[in-house]
């Protein structure tokens, strides 16, 4: 059986525990063919078990145990070369990283989990405010801050740092010691992908557009970095919405809920990232 560790790495509210949900919903109920399916000697998995009752339901998937550090295993198998296949999640909660980026601490397990990672998978939530802000909007800011004489300085805190920022420390401190700086997989998953996707652009330019500091440190790091971006809606559409959340539960099967794109390419098997953070190219 081939094991392939995944580190799973976001930020609070990044789509990490949807994701899983989905994941999870999507391989078991076999509802649409897929790469990945469930193997032998699958392992207890209340806990997932627990996430998908919530997702099917179309009700938000709050966080759980299972993002507080546990390690996800799943016995899959591979539907087109047949080769088992044994995937470990090792999934960190968000307030973890934040914890992190002020402490600059990371912990022992931290470490073996990520030494002994094939990739990474990297939430960055879509339907986000971006951080990037102009010479324009600083000007702006400026201005009737001078105006205002009731104006007061608030005490800097490390969750005034850009989001991007903040990523590009978590990679950077990835490849620094005692971590190797081996070229590494990163499978970018630009989450709640349903609200970009009318503006039919490639996860890719996305990022490129929206986070362009963070874009160029992969790109320009050829050597440390091999990322592939997708675009990914676990959920389906914005719960928040009544008609939208009633269209996708009136779908025949929950799994068409789920948007995966990437090359140009838009389908449900949201597998597809794990297929190739497996795989050898």
């Amino acid at each position: 059986m081939n094991d392939i560790n995944i580190s799973v790495l976001g930020f609070p509210a990044s789509g990490k525990t949807t994701f899983l949900a989905a994941l999870w919903h999507f391989i078991e109920s076999n509802e649409i063919p897929c790469t990945l399916k469930l193997g032998k000697f699958n392992l207890d998995h209340t806990h997932l078990n627990n996430i998908v009752e919530c997702w099917s339901q179309g009700k938000e998937v709050v966080r759980t145990r299972i993002t507080s550090g546990k390690e996800v295993v799943l016995n899959l198998e591979n539907s087109i070369t047949g080769e088992e296949i044994r995937i470990k999640l090792a999934d960190l909660s968000g307030e973890m990283f934040e914890e992190q980026v002020k402490t600059r601490l990371i912990t022992d397990d931290y470490i073996e989990s990520y030494k002994s990672s094939n990739g990474i998978l990297l939430f960055i939530n879509a339907n986000k405010k971006c951080d990037d802000v102009s010479f324009h909007d600083v000007s702006g800011e400026l201005r009737d801050t001078l105006q205002n004489k009731e104006s007061k300085i608030s005490t800097w805190t490390h969750r005034n740092i850009p989001l991007q920022v903040k990523i590009i420390e978590l990679l950077q401190i990835l490849t620094s010691r005692p971590f190797n700086n081996n070229r590494r997989k990163i499978a970018i998953i630009i989450s709640a992908w349903d609200i970009v996707q009318p503006r039919e652009i490639q996860p890719e330019y996305w990022l490129q557009n929206e986070m362009p500091m963070l874009y160029q440190h992969l790109f320009t790091n050829p050597s440390l970095y091999y990322p592939k971006y997708y675009g990914i809606s676990a959920q389906g559409c914005d719960l928040s919405l009544q008609e939208e959340r009633e269209n996708i539960l009136d779908l025949p099967f929950a799994s068409e809920r789920i948007i995966c794109a990437s090359d140009n390419v838009s389908h449900h098997d949201i597998t597809a990232p794990l297929v190739w953070l497996g795989s050898n190219d």
